[in-house]
């Protein structure tokens, strides 16, 4: 089961809809056992990084969701929620990726680009050379070192997708990126099914 957050619930919706077409089992939530009790957890695209922010930090998921080693997909604006934080929209970010995100000169509804991957990347096949499309993007990875793949918008490259062990984002939009969205989502999925390791598991105090 892949737990969709609630932190915007047209995204959120948009995000279910498009994994129950591929026959992924999903649900949309922000009760908290639900979440922790995933294979995997997607933190949707939003229209506002602020509020989604909040809403995070309301729900107890700047804390909870740092306390577990499942894989954690962040959508667009999703993925910029999991870097350290969000440049000139005074937001702290859950730190999954050791980058800022910062706000992009223009905002763009919607765009394609072609989006070169590396081979080490775990969530893409073969995809290097693709076309992904984006949604209302207004900010982005300039560099990481946990980036797997590069696109170029205006003759500016910026991250397309970040890893870092089991955290997962992608700056576009794979709803809106036919088969290249489908497949990114699918290999998600099978990372989710994977058996954990002892280093997956949450450790505790005693």
């Amino acid at each position: 089961m892949i737990v969709i957050l609630d932190i915007e619930t047209g995204q959120s919706k948009v995000s279910s809809d498009f994994l129950t077409s591929l026959g992924i089992e999903n649900l949309i939530s922000n009760n908290e056992h639900k979440v922790l009790k995933a294979d995997g957890i997607i933190i949707p695209d939003c229209n506002s990084i602020n509020l989604a922010s909040k809403k995070l930090q309301l729900c107890n998921f700047n804390s909870s969701l740092r306390m577990i080693k499942k894989p954690i997909l962040g959508i667009n604006a999703g993925m910029n929620l999991m870097t350290e934080a969000v440049s000139e929209e005074n937001v702290i970010g859950l730190g999954f990726f050791k980058c800022k995100s910062v706000r992009l000169d223009n905002q763009r509804e919607q765009i394609e680009s072609v989006i070169k991957t590396s081979a080490s990347s775990k969530l893409f096949g073969n995809l290097s050379g693709n076309k992904v499309t984006f949604s209302n993007l207004t900010c982005g990875v300039e560099s990481s070192k946990d980036s797997t793949s590069i696109i170029t918008l205006e003759g500016k490259e910026i991250c397309g997708s970040l890893e870092n062990e089991n955290y997962f984002g992608v700056q576009f939009n794979p709803e809106l990126s036919g088969i290249n969205g489908e497949e990114v989502l699918k290999s998600f999925y099978k990372i989710c099914k994977q058996k954990p390791t002892n280093n997956q598991s949450p450790t505790t105090n005693n």
